[in-house]
């Protein structure tokens, strides 16, 4: 075995000392991951404020205006939120977006509103003629009034409104020859806790605001 001699040794414990510190570092900035795509993302991910959702109606509206798909009476906000460009982002570029739907009732329509907030302006407007909107909180207000107000449901639901609970299903006709076929209808549950009060299917046809009462297991599009 050679013989190493103690110049040589000391320098090599030198290069090993500096060397250890070395892979120290590197090791240490390979446990702490960039955390800046991932604020960024959180940043345009984030819920719409107060004032982005007043900006992105009062566009949604001037657009659809222009594009004469907007109507003063029986059309409804049913959606907002923010949303994102994936393949913008791809390239770098991360801007908040914010995706209304709208919902006509005349020509059962549709329709999608996507707004860049960060250029203040209108990406695209969609209609969506079979797409089924979700439900607005308008509209189930106006169909639980129009229950709450009918001559066969007043009398058993009047009591419990302190309690009353309201469960809702939104049937969807296919069918030309059904009386609710591209209607906005909703089905109604009354109870209180887990009773249901109506034995019967209650229907609103929101669109004609006429309620349908109908005796359990008659068939309805669901």
């Amino acid at each position: 075995m050679p013989l190493i001699s103690p110049s040589n040794f000391v320098r090599s414990l030198a290069i090993g000392f500096v060397f250890v510190p070395w892979l120290c570092g590197i090791a240490d900035a390979q446990s702490k991951p960039d955390l800046t795509q991932a604020l960024t993302v959180a940043k345009v991910s984030a819920p719409l404020s107060g004032e982005e959702s007043t900006l992105a109606l009062g566009l949604a509206e001037r657009a659809l205006k222009e594009k004469k798909l907007f109507a003063d009476k029986k059309m409804y906000l049913t959606d907002a939120h923010v949303t994102r460009d994936t393949a913008s982002e791809r390239k770098g570029v991360f801007e908040r977006l914010a995706l209304l739907l709208y919902y006509r009732y005349e020509g059962d329509l549709t329709i999608e509103v996507l707004i860049n907030l960060a250029r203040k302006e209108v990406v695209a407007v969609k209609q969506l003629p079979d797409y089924v909107a979700p439900i607005s909180g308008e509209e189930f207000a106006i169909a639980k009034e129009l229950a709450l107000n009918d001559p066969q449901l007043k009398p058993i639901l009047s009591p419990h409104l302190d309690r009353l609970e309201v469960d809702i299903l939104t049937p969807r006709s296919e069918s030309p020859d059904d009386p609710f076929f591209r209607h906005r209808v909703l089905y109604l549950m009354f109870r209180v806790g887990t009773k249901y009060l109506i034995p019967q299917s209650v229907f609103v046809d929101l669109t004609t605001e006429k309620i349908l009462i109908e005796p359990v297991g008659q068939t309805k599009p669901m």
